[in-house]
């Protein structure tokens, strides 16, 4: 990657913006003012100290991806991030679930399993082999959201993941809108839920409505 490509930049400009939205994922219980004073000097009035630390924890993990492209996804990779966001919130940050170790998600039905080794491997193998960048980006978010692969920061983690694949490929910044917020948290659920092509295609779309296209990419794209 060209460290000064669109997407980079796009990246650095709403780096505030994409923190602060990142964090609501958590219900973290700061304000965007907030949020830029925490990022600033480290802390705010008002703000306890574990909000802080997931403000703080997002900061460094975009910079590690904006430091570190990628355009496939690998174990250490993902484990790197996923140390990073989860850092003093998880007691296993930046490890895999075991293999006895089941999870709930609020809305979701049915306990998610952990995968094996060789399952998660051959997804990963999978998405890697998807030609088209923006699919592969996508398609790995939702998979790595849904499966449930750490214990904490699953979403922090695919985001900023599937982020630094768009950013390298100079396609572009992800970012939910906090206007989209309702309809990205509805289509996620429905499709933990039901897990069919249907409720896939609507949560993709809602995804890639929220991509901040580089100039380059969308010229390319209404060619």
């Amino acid at each position: 990657m060209n460290k000064w490509n669109e997407s980079f930049l796009i990246a650095k400009k709403n780096l505030k913006k994409n923190i602060y939205s990142l964090s609501q994922f958590e219900g973290i219980n700061a304000t965007i003012p907030e949020t830029e004073t925490i990022l600033e000097v480290g802390k705010s009035r008002g703000v306890d100290e574990f909000d802080i630390n997931i403000i703080l924890n997002l900061k460094r993990a975009w910079n590690y991806i904006l430091n570190n492209p990628t355009s496939y996804i690998d174990d250490e990779y993902i484990k790197e991030i996923n140390a990073i966001v989860a850092r003093n919130q998880s007691l296993s940050a930046g490890n895999f679930r075991g293999k006895d170790n089941f999870v709930s998600v609020f809305g979701v039905k049915e306990e998610i399993k952990p995968l094996t080794d060789e399952e998660r491997c051959a997804y990963l193998k999978e998405i890697n082999n998807i030609k088209n960048p923006k699919e592969r980006a996508l398609e790995y978010l939702v998979f790595g959201i849904t499966s449930q692969m750490f214990w904490d920061g699953n979403k922090r983690t695919s985001f900023l993941m599937s982020n630094a694949i768009l950013i390298n490929e100079n396609i572009g910044v992800l970012n939910i809108d906090l206007d989209d917020l309702d309809l990205f948290n509805k289509s996620l659920s429905n499709y933990y839920n039901e897990k069919n092509e249907d409720n896939k295609n609507i949560l993709l779309r809602v995804l890639e409505q929220n991509i901040e296209y580089s100039s380059e990419y969308a010229n390319d794209l209404e060619l």
